[in-house]
């Protein structure tokens, strides 16, 4: 007999996911809904310091280790030893309430105290907003941090379900007391959108911001730099391109790799090593890369993740970081590649010249032959010492950004 389970699993899971989470959110909504009714939730300081609570509920529970969750971990691990006027906590979210990820005891609110979305929860500020709202009114700051607008001007890169999601977040967080940016491309971006669809609904007094993201990795035990690419299972070739990202459709990997084989197929001595989750909407892509007949050989990719330390090594190893992406809030690999002191090629969008300026070889066009073009045109510059080099970057460090983060939330930052 047919087994159909798993074609029904497949057909409704989303659908049921989604009824499950809508359900999930009524009931925690009520929960909060009538904490909220039974008495004011925000104390005066009862003798204790000022509390920045920081929500890392997302990294608490399902730490995967992408971009976002890598900005989240160095920002609040920063925080911690920056402030002496605060008591920095980080907290997340489970059932109906938060709780202190360092012992796991429930937090309470002060008036004075910050609360600091900083990981992007989506479900949870739609679920909470009642609560942040309450809190604002009674003197509780209520900040999110904020990566990128990719959701809405670039739909169809996205998941739908995801956009729709997004949509209800944005509706959410532009109601908190400020939004802190990664980058002024995102922040003008964010106001630009703002004053282009005046009928939105918002916190009048809404105050945008942005820091710049961190780059380092000093604090990581680096593999010696005497051990061979041999301890990943490959042989380098004369030049090694590293790409950073998760393997969806607006990092414009099936560009990417359909440029290296044109490379490959005019023998140029050249690798393709890739760092970055499976992602969506880009079976197509993994086909072609796990298909391709130089895959495990020049074409590399790391699909399940690897370690910081690992991650740090293959950006010492390589000889050049490109980053194709079609959008970005931000960017790390342009910066880590920066922090390593390797050429950069990005494609040419704006935050990428306001991380690099004139530091990085730039290119335009989605075709395969319009980047391995470019790509030749490097080489030869390469060769020559005659190519952008990015050592006069400026970067941020971590602590640098976290600063700054601090700073906004402080009020020290208009």
């Amino acid at each position: 007999m047919l087994n159909i389970e798993p074609v029904l699993g497949r057909i409704y899971h989303p659908v049921l996911h989604r009824l499950r989470c809508k359900n999930e959110r009524r009931l925690v909504k009520k929960a909060i809904d009538g904490r909220i009714s039974s008495g004011n939730l925000v104390g005066e300081s009862s003798g204790r310091k000022k509390r920045i609570y920081i929500d890392l509920s997302d990294v608490f529970f399902n730490d995967k280790g992408t971009g976002i969750q890598r900005v989240s971990k160095n920002i609040s691990k920063n925080l911690l030893d920056l402030t002496t006027a605060y008591e920095v906590k980080n907290v997340y979210f489970k059932g109906t309430w938060y709780f202190s990820c360092d012992g796991g005891e429930e937090i309470d609110f002060c008036r004075g105290d910050i609360f600091f979305v900083l990981d992007q929860p989506i479900n949870e500020v739609r679920t909470n907003f009642d609560l942040f709202l309450h809190l604002m009114k009674n003197g509780v700051k209520v900040v999110s941090f904020f990566h990128d607008l990719i959701p809405l001007t670039h739909s169809n890169f996205c998941d739908q379900g995801y956009v729709k999601d997004f949509k209800k977040f944005l509706s959410k967080i532009l109601f908190f007391s400020e939004i802190i940016c990664n980058s002024k491309s995102t922040a003008d971006e964010l106001k630009a959108f703002l004053a282009e669809n005046p009928k939105v609904k918002r916190n009048p007094n809404l105050k945008i911001s942005y820091s710049l993201l961190g780059s380092d990795f000093s604090s990581l035990k680096k593999i010696e730099s005497k051990s061979s690419a041999n301890s990943f299972g490959f042989e380098k070739s004369e030049i090694n391109f590293l790409m950073v990202s998760t393997v969806e459709p607006r990092k414009m990997y099936t560009q990417v790799v359909k440029a290296f084989n044109i490379l490959w197929g005019k023998g140029l001595p050249v690798s393709l090593w890739i760092v970055g989750r499976r992602g969506w909407l880009s079976e197509k892509t993994f086909k072609l890369i796990e298909e391709n007949p130089h895959f495990s050989r020049e074409l590399i990719w790391y699909s399940n993740g690897i370690s910081d330390d690992e991650l740090s090594t293959l950006y010492e190893k390589c000889d050049v970081v490109l980053f194709a992406s079609i959008a970005e809030g931000f960017g790390l690999a342009v910066a880590e590649g920066a922090y390593f002191k390797k050429p950069l090629i990005l494609r040419d969008i704006p935050v990428f010249r306001e991380i690099a300026d004139d530091n990085a070889f730039y290119f335009s066009g989605t075709e395969a032959e319009d980047l391995s073009a470019k790509i030749e045109e490097w080489l030869e510059l390469y060769k020559n010492n005659s190519h952008p080099k990015s050592d006069k970057i400026r970067l941020l460090s971590w602590k640098d950004c976290s600063q700054k983060v601090l700073e906004i939330l402080e009020g020290g930052e208009k």
